[in-house]
């Protein structure tokens, strides 16, 4: 057996048994036998999204239990002590609480459910992990890749001294290169930019403790969209950005932003939240 390597030993994947789902579970095994850790996959029955004609709860839950069993069998090649939770409740809810009660170092999700009669992993679910969890979380909507290269969104403060940290521990862990992004917004004045490059540079200074490979990017314009604009060229398998809650407002601002790159973005979406 490999030795643990990387900053994740404590994984929960969230499924509703659709197309991106099985994504979130792939990439959230292979990560947990990277890493040597811990891995339970999670559904949520929520018997008040069906309608009155629809399967009753007993119905649902049995379905929903041979379901889950079934995805814990298909990791246990790579997890053998992977288990399976099912919890009965709003799925936002429920998840977030399981997460913390649990102190799971990572929550590995997928953004849009598709099946007929489940749709509650469809953005509201990621978002309220994005926002309650202290862990971070992983947003999946497609097949993913082994992280090779690590796009890493910073605003230079320190909301994203963690989201850092983490993907320099993740670099490491993989042997990957990371290239570091600051967008100034529309309106930054004339010496931003130098400002910026400087103030990445000793970024990366740090990050080179961890992996050689590491560059740097900075950009006018909106956060959100220059980051997706980056993401979207196809030359990286994860993107790392900061989200913090220091008040209503902040949460909205900077929430915001991680939210818009997991719903704009191609690769998997990893929200760090700040210390």
């Amino acid at each position: 057996m490999n030795a643990p390597t990387g900053p994740f030993r404590k994984i929960a994947v969230a499924t509703d048994f659709a197309l991106t789902s099985s994504h979130a579970v792939t990439l959230a095994s292979a990560i947990a036998k990277r890493s040597g850790g811990e891995l339970t996959v999670v559904n949520v029955v929520a018997p008040a999204a069906y309608s009155r004609i629809g399967p009753d709860t007993a119905t649902l839950e049995r379905a929903a239990q041979v379901a889950l069993e079934a995805a814990v069998i298909r990791v246990r090649d790579d997890v053998p002590a992977a288990r399976g939770v099912l919890l009965r409740g709003s799925p936002a809810d429920e998840l977030v609480a399981f997460a913390e009660k649990e102190s799971f170092d990572l929550v590995v999700t997928g953004t849009h459910g598709r099946t007929s009669i489940d749709r509650w992993l469809v953005g509201s679910v990621a978002k309220a992990l994005i926002r309650s969890c202290h862990a971070p979380v992983l947003t999946v909507h497609d097949a993913a890749s082994e992280f090779r290269h690590l796009l890493v969104a910073t605003d230079l403060g320190p909301s994203s001294e963690r989201a850092v940290e983490v993907a320099a521990q993740l670099a490491a862990a993989y042997g990957a290169r990371i290239t570091l992004l600051h967008a100034l917004g529309d309106d930054a004045p004339a010496d931003a930019m130098e400002l910026a490059h400087a103030r990445l540079e000793e970024i990366a200074s740090r990050i080179r403790e961890f992996t050689s490979q590491c560059d740097v990017l900075a950009r006018q314009g909106s956060t959100w969209a220059e980051i997706s604009e980056e993401a979207e060229k196809g030359a990286y398998d994860l993107v790392v950005i900061g989200t913090h809650d220091r008040s209503a407002l902040s949460r909205w601002l900077h929430g915001s932003v991680a939210e818009k790159v997991m719903r704009a973005s191609l690769p998997p979406v990893l929200s760090v939240r700040a210390r």
